[in-house]
This record gives C-alpha cells, sequence and structure tokens, in this order.
C-alpha cells in the first residue's frame, strides 16, 4: 500500500530528472571545455552546445587585442616620479588576497575616469579640468598617495594594441595633460 499523499512521486521524480539534466549538463560543459577545440568544432553538436550554452571561460589570453592604460606621474621635490604601475599592483595583490575587491574597485575607477575624460573635447583643457570626473580623478590620484606636495600630475592615456603577425605592440595616444592639482577644484561641490 502507498503511504505518500498524491502528486508526491511525481515532484520526486521530476526533482530527479531536474537533477540528471543539471549534471549531464554539467557533464557536458566540462567535456566541451576540456576537449581540443579541432575535436569540438568537428562535430556540429558539440560545436553549437559549446557556443551557446557554455557560460565561459569569459576570455581566451590569445584574443585579447587590446587594454586601455593610464599612466600617473607626480612631479615632487623638482623631480618626475617613475610611471605609476597601480593598476598591476592592484591587481597582482588581488590575486594574493581575492578579499580585497577594493583593489578592483579602484582599477575600474580609473578606467570609468579615463573613459569620460577622452569622451570631452581633447583641446580644450579648462573643459576637462571643471568636469566631474577629471576632479574626481585628481582627488583620487591625491588622495592615493597622501602627498600634498605634489606640483604637478602628469596623466597619459593610451590603447596597447597587440600585433599577432609581428608578436609585438603599437601604442595609441589617446590624451595627455599636465597640470598643477592645486588649480583643480575639489570634486564634489
Amino acid at each position: 500500500m502507498n503511504n505518500h499523499p498524491p502528486g508526491l512521486s511525481f515532484k520526486k521524480n521530476l526533482g530527479i530528472a531536474a537533477c540528471v539534466l543539471i549534471l549531464i549538463h554539467i557533464l557536458s560543459c566540462v567535456l566541451v571545455i576540456v576537449l581540443p577545440r579541432r575535436i569540438v568544432h568537428a562535430n556540429f553538436l558539440t560545436s553549437t552546445y559549446r557556443s551557446l550554452m557554455v557560460v565561459g571561460p569569459f576570455f581566451y589570453e590569445s584574443r585579447i587585442k587590446s587594454s586601455s592604460h593610464l599612466d600617473i606621474k607626480l612631479y615632487t621635490n623638482e623631480r618626475w616620479s617613475s610611471v605609476n604601475e597601480t593598476r598591476i599592483e592592484n591587481f597582482t595583490k588581488y590575486k594574493r588576497m581575492p578579499w580585497r575587491y577594493d583593489l578592483l574597485r579602484k582599477n575600474d575607477f580609473e578606467e570609468y575616469a579615463a573613459y569620460h575624460i577622452r569622451s570631452l573635447r581633447k583641446k580644450d583643457f579648462e573643459n576637462v579640468k571643471r568636469s566631474k570626473v577629471f576632479r574626481e580623478l585628481n582627488q583620487f590620484i591625491i588622495g592615493q598617495h597622501g602627498d600634498s606636495n605634489v606640483d604637478s600630475v602628469w596623466l597619459c592615456h593610451f590603447i596597447k594594441v597587440y600585433l599577432p603577425q609581428s608578436d609585438s605592440f603599437r601604442y595609441d595616444t589617446i590624451f595627455t595633460y599636465s597640470y598643477s592639482p592645486h588649480e583643480v577644484g575639489p570634486a564634489k561641490r
């Protein structure tokens, strides 16, 4: 005699079927990621499954063609500092300490600011200097270095483009500004 309430066996069977489908999907994903590309793309079914159903990996190193960089130098005590590699340092620290998500947020802010500054008119620096994003970036730079003795800041935003045929890079400068950080207004009014 069956002591289960009506509909319980249906829900149980449906749950088991869902778990089996999820397990098959996970195994299929692992297979199409791990197998060599020539094997995956040789079959229409696996090729289609790989392109439509598998989430990630989100990038392949070989497909990265260009990257954006914002170089910053500070003029203090009558000499220029070397180019600050804070983005690389932040990312390296984050890889060692993944709970330090704030380090990635700093990198995101620099990228955000550089993107918005380059969208402004490049030749009219007065408009750029008055923009909210530029003032925030200036405050961020001075705050990062905690040094009110900075006489000048040099910013250079460029795109580094990888040329696979020659295994080299081409650099395209987007903007370069040199200015006194004390002439820039506060970030918030």
